[in-house]
This record gives structure tokens, C-alpha cells and sequence, in this order.
């Protein structure tokens, strides 16, 4: 099974979007191993390693 999600963007390198279309990240579970999830940004793809995406994204939430 095949999971999918889509976050909106909100910034593109410092600038805010205002104007349709709004750009989403997807990220979706990887086809065979369960460790990894792949992130696709303008049709590029990157697959990378789920703990540690969740690991990076609560080093940079919590910094101050």
C-alpha cells in the first residue's frame, strides 16, 4: 500500500506565496523498505531515511 501526503509551501527562498498556485511537498511511503519515505519537490524525487526527517524536523523546531 502506497501512502501520500501533500503540505503546502509557504515560502519560497524567504518570500511568501500569495498567488495560486500554491506549491505543495509530497511525501510518500517508499514501494519496499518501510525505513525510508520519498519527498518530491517540482517532480524532482529524494528518498531519505523516515527517522531521520523526523529527527531533523524536531532539531529545527525546537532550537530556541
Amino acid at each position: 500500500m502506497k501512502v501520500e501526503n501533500e503540505i503546502q509551501i509557504y515560502e519560497v527562498n524567504g518570500y511568501e506565496i500569495k498567488t495560486p498556485p500554491v506549491p505543495y511537498l509530497k511525501i510518500a511511503s517508499h514501494g519496499i523498505r518501510d525505513a525510508f519515505v520519498v519527498i518530491e519537490i517540482d517532480g524532482q524525487r529524494y528518498t531519505v531515511i523516515a527517522s531521520q526527517l523526523e529527527k531533523a524536523i524536531r532539531n529545527a523546531t525546537n532550537w530556541r
